[in-house]
């Protein structure tokens, strides 16, 4: 889990998803401008006529740039860009991501007083831990209950499968099984801290 505000994790994610798939930094800085607005628009309810018409004129231009095939397949464009914009609209404009965006999860962290594990993936894109293994040690640090264990599982992505760059992309077509090490580590820290009756 994230141990940063959700605004950081979710512009982290855009950042490393970008850079996985290959985007340019001009091309980050872009998109993460555009979501500073849509996060402007979720937390004010202000401004998402522009976002709309941004949003349409982007879905527009992708369906332009196929090939005429898939056009034709996709048929009516202008309702076709109408149900893609609502449906990502639809997806952000919610009391749930009002929420998380501005959720800090540092002060639960910090009053936690049971032993925790923390594992990140370090291919994890979603929750990258290059920006929430130091503030989850931070957090927990805080607490004063020194009984915490923070493992990197190397080559993990989110799901903590084997692979190769992290790319949501990628997570179907790889084997659906854990890294190795993440079973062991994980019973092997709860044997420790348990008693079994004799």
């Amino acid at each position: 889990g994230p141990a940063t505000p959700g605004y950081e994790v979710l512009s982290d994610q855009l950042v490393a998803i970008m850079k996985v798939q290959g985007a340019t930094e001009e091309q980050i800085q872009e998109a993460l401008a555009q979501q500073q607005t849509t996060f402007a628009a979720v937390r004010t309810g202000e401004g998402w006529d522009e976002i709309r018409e941004r949003a349409l004129a982007e879905v527009k231009a992708a369906v332009e740039a196929l090939p005429e095939e898939q056009r034709k397949a996709i048929g009516d464009v202008d309702q076709f860009a109408q149900s893609s914009v609502d449906a990502q609209i639809s997806g952000v404009d919610t009391p749930w991501f009002r929420f998380f965006l501005d959720y800090d999860p540092r002060p639960a962290l910090v009053a936690l007083k049971v032993p925790v594990l923390a594992i990140f993936g370090e291919l994890d894109v979603q929750v990258p831990a290059e920006t929430n293994v130091e503030p989850m040690r931070a957090a927990l640090e805080e607490s004063g209950m020194m009984d915490f264990t923070i493992e990197v599982m190397p080559k993990a992505n989110h799901l903590f499968q084997e692979a190769t760059t992290g790319d949501p992309n990628e997570y179907a077509t790889l084997k659906p099984e854990f890294v190795p090490g993440l079973l062991d580590l994980i019973t092997g820290w709860i044997v420790e801290r348990t008693t079994v009756p004799q």
